[in-house]
């Protein structure tokens, strides 16, 4: 028969474990639940005109863009080289070529690319000219960033460990990998 004191260990240690379970899993659906991250387009100016008479009249424009793409996950994200486009009511119009990288946990980065225009596409969209008429060109764009989303690491210090070197904890949560698909719609009105 166990004494009153390892009764009373016991239990404590039980309560101990069943709290800390109760903390793991909320922080787990709550806090490190993954987020898709914010994708900020601002637009720099025309970088290249280029307009060719012959055989058939063509006009391509290039615009210098700054995307910012802000993560709010407690863990990095990664994202492979990936295009955005830019449309006029249903047509795509320009295309913006996104190089692949790796946004920190819980910061920002900044992507400088341009998005080349096919003005010959926007022309001769029906809408084109009503739009012109109103004195309003509404354009959006969209971009999907399929990537990885990193847990954060984890690391218990201090008298928490036992001495033998065993950790109750890995030091890392489990590893997972999410496909992040993010679409971004942005207005310009000209």
């Amino acid at each position: 028969m166990a004494s009153r004191g390892v009764k009373i260990c016991l239990v404590v240690s039980l309560l101990f474990l069943i709290i800390v379970t109760i903390l793991i899993v909320a922080l787990a659906f709550t806090i490190f639940k993954p987020k898709n991250p914010d994708i900020t387009v601002h637009p720099l100016g025309l970088e290249n005109l280029d307009i060719s008479l012959l055989p058939n009249l063509t006009l391509n424009v290039s615009v210098g863009m700054l995307i910012t793409i802000e993560n709010p996950n407690y863990g990095s994200f990664e994202y492979t080289n990936s295009t955005g486009y830019v449309n006029f009511h249903d047509t795509v119009i320009a295309e913006v070529p996104i190089e692949a990288d790796l946004v920190p946990a819980r910061s920002q980065i900044n992507v400088s690319t341009s998005a080349d225009f096919m003005v010959a596409k926007l022309i001769n969209d029906p809408n084109f000219w009503s739009d012109v008429m109103d004195g309003t060109l509404i354009f959006t764009s969209t971009a999907t960033l399929p990537g990885k989303a990193h847990p954060p690491h984890v690391s218990f210090h201090g008298s928490l460990l036992p001495r033998s070197g065993w950790a109750p904890f890995s030091s890392q949560l489990v590893r997972y990998h999410r496909w992040v698909s993010v679409t971004v719609g942005h207005g310009f009105s000209w």
